[in-house]
């Protein structure tokens, strides 16, 4: 045999042995590897959704269901893991599976529909409703559910939260541009729906007007709006949106709260023995009368307070009415009524009596 035919020969062996070796290998792998297989389907429904996401938790691991609804995963080691599935409009579902040696695991999902959040729209901005994302000037919102978690009884407890946002009394100021000045008023405009919602002699706005169960959402425009607004809004200016009445069906909302007050930390600030309580409740009631969209609120908060002196009763009546003359013109009418009986005091009475008015 010659040079070349020798040679030729030695590479058909390693050929020969590197096939024989691939294969042994793929035979092997097929026999401990595992299959994850199954559909997705709409809970309510019963149809099958195509394009949801399977994956494998933390690797690369993963498919996409075809029109049917169907997936598979081939070539899964043995072992535990979490399977993801997860749509556009659907909730995710995360579950343990456990994959054996040379089986096929069946599945089924059954998603659940969510609504997914889109971006909140604006009106005070430029007074027309834009993307909060495309607007150039610094806005904060509060949402009810922010309002709601809080167990915030007035939409000035919201505000406090807002980062550059201070609240005291009636007196608004926003990132410090204006000062507090009692029986002066403020220079951030306040408004309800669109409409100045400020006091004609002191410019105070009075949030306790408006029940929390009302509002849609609150903006809060950081930085002078005079160009749009004028010059009550050098500070900034704060629109309280309330929702819309009823349009075909009624609708009852009913909540109270109740809660007590600890005794102070130190013995020498306690001037009363009896624990402190507070309490309220507010009822909404909305319905379409005679073609009028109407709502209709009554709120009672009631606080006795920690300190002396400084209690809170306020009784709040609130109304919307919205109504079409023509298919042109519609009007809205936005009424209320409030009794509120407040005290408190700015100097207490030394260090031992910090929860006491002075003198």
């Amino acid at each position: 045999m010659t040079g070349v035919g020798k040679r030729f020969l030695l590479i058909f062996f390693f050929v020969s042995f590197l096939l024989i070796i691939t294969a042994k290998k793929t035979l092997s792998a097929d026999k401990i590897e595992g299959v994850v297989t199954g559909v997705v389907v709409h809970q309510q429904t019963g149809e099958p959704l195509p394009l949801a996401n399977i994956y494998l938790e933390g690797s690369a691991i993963g498919t996409a269901t075809d029109r049917e609804g169907r997936f598979i995963i081939a070539h899964v080691q043995p072992g535990n893991y979490h399977l993801v599935c997860s749509a556009i409009g659907f909730r995710r579902q995360n579950r343990t599976i456990t994959v054996s040696v040379n089986d096929t695991l069946k599945l089924t999902f059954q998603m659940h529909p969510t609504p997914i959040p889109l971006s909140r729209l604006v009106v005070t901005a430029s007074k027309f409703q834009n993307s909060v994302e495309d607007i150039s000037v610094r806005m904060d919102l509060v949402s009810p559910d922010e309002l709601t978690s809080r167990n915030a009884t007035s939409i000035s407890e919201g505000l406090q939260y807002l980062p550059g946002v201070q609240v005291a009394g009636n007196n608004v100021s926003i990132r410090g541009a204006n000062w507090f000045s009692y029986g002066l008023g403020t220079r951030t405009l306040v408004l309800l729906d669109g409409v100045p919602f400020v006091t004609g002699d002191e410019n105070k706005a009075f949030f306790d007007a408006v029940p929390v169960s009302e509002v849609k959402q609150v903006e809060v425009m950081k930085g002078p709006g005079s160009a749009l607004y004028g010059s009550s809004a050098m500070a900034g200016v704060i629109n309280i949106i309330t929702e819309k009445p009823a349009t075909d069906s009624a609708n009852i909302q009913l909540s109270f709260y109740s809660g007590v007050y600890d005794k102070p930390s130190y013995k020498e600030w306690r001037w009363s023995e009896d624990y402190r309580s507070f309490r309220g409740t507010n009822l909404t009631y909305r319905n379409n009368f005679w073609g009028v969209q109407s709502s209709l609120t009554f709120n009672y908060n009631q606080n006795s307070n920690f300190k002396r002196d400084a209690d809170y009763r306020n009784i709040n009546l609130f109304g919307k009415f919205y109504f079409d003359v023509n298919p042109n013109n519609r009007w809205q009418v936005t009424a209320g009524m409030m009794q509120k009986e407040s005290g408190g005091f700015l100097f207490w009475k030394d260090r031992d009596h910090a929860l006491e008015p002075g003198n």
